[in-house]
């Protein structure tokens, strides 16, 4: 379906209205919110971020999907090392080289990642970008995978037609982060009374992680918090039964937490 432009005035939600996802040819109940929450994620993806263009960002979505099959990272995820392995990737796109690497990297063997290859990457695009881009990955993971659990097609990018928004981004940088030692610095946040009596984070770093580029932090937030929550979840399974799952997907997937 066509999606109008920024410059037309149309809200997101307005635009999220319009989008239909097809999840009800599925025949199972889906939670409104999941519904609203997944709308609102694709209109997100088609709208010009902080560091990246809207057409720039159509095409990051196109390789983001076409890392899945390319037969370089499927050798450097069967290889011991992926260092072992050299060549090309295949692409979707004409990005640059370094953007490909990331995506593709992000994409498909994020487990194995080092601060060695991030610093290299990281010297041609910023830390905001890889940001960015590890942002918008994260989004189109969730909305593709639960596609496919409910054992439909994720949705074409170009079908949706992204909207031509000719904004241009601010690459803008939150200055309120700080260096604790990660890859990227993170974002501050004042520590409580009882966050230093108890010395836990009041904060979770997975939230800070992306601190540098808020918007990023906003639109990955927005729709993993609809999933993330079991208080609501009608199931027939129980809360450990579930937790035991996700454990061992995040296992599989060489989630590092």
């Amino acid at each position: 379906m066509e999606l109008t432009t920024k410059s037309s005035h149309v809200s997101v939600e307005q635009l999220a209205s319009k989008l239909v996802l097809g999840y009800q040819a599925c025949g199972l109940p889906i939670p409104d919110d999941v519904v609203e929450s997944h709308r609102t994620a694709f209109v997100a993806l088609l709208e010009t971020g902080t560091w990246f263009t809207a057409q720039k960002r159509q095409v990051i979505l196109q390789e983001i999907r076409r890392a899945q099959s390319c037969k370089l990272c499927l050798q450097r995820r069967e290889a011991a090392s992926p260092n072992w392995v050299r060549g090309e990737h295949d692409t979707a796109t004409e990005l640059p080289q370094h953007l490909i690497e990331i995506i593709h990297r992000i994409a498909t063997d994020s487990g194995r990642l080092t601060h060695k290859w991030f610093k290299a990457v990281t010297a041609t695009a910023n830390a905001q970008e890889y940001i960015e881009i590890t942002g918008m990955l994260a989004i189109l993971v969730i909305l593709d995978s639960y596609a496919r659990g409910l054992g439909m097609t994720p949705i074409e990018i170009d079908r949706l037609r992204f909207p031509t928004d000719t904004a241009e981004p601010t690459r803008e940088t939150n200055a309120a982060v700080v260096d604790e030692g990660a890859w990227v610095p993170l974002m501050a946040v004042p520590k409580s009374e009882a966050q230093v009596t108890s010395g836990l984070p009041e904060v979770p770093n997975i939230v800070r992680a992306m601190g540098i580029v808020p918007l990023a932090v906003a639109q990955f937030f927005q729709i993993m918090r609809s999933h993330y929550g079991l208080q609501h979840m009608n199931s027939e399974l129980s809360r450990p039964q579930i937790e035991l799952i996700a454990a061992r997907v995040s296992s599989y997937n060489d989630c590092f937490y």
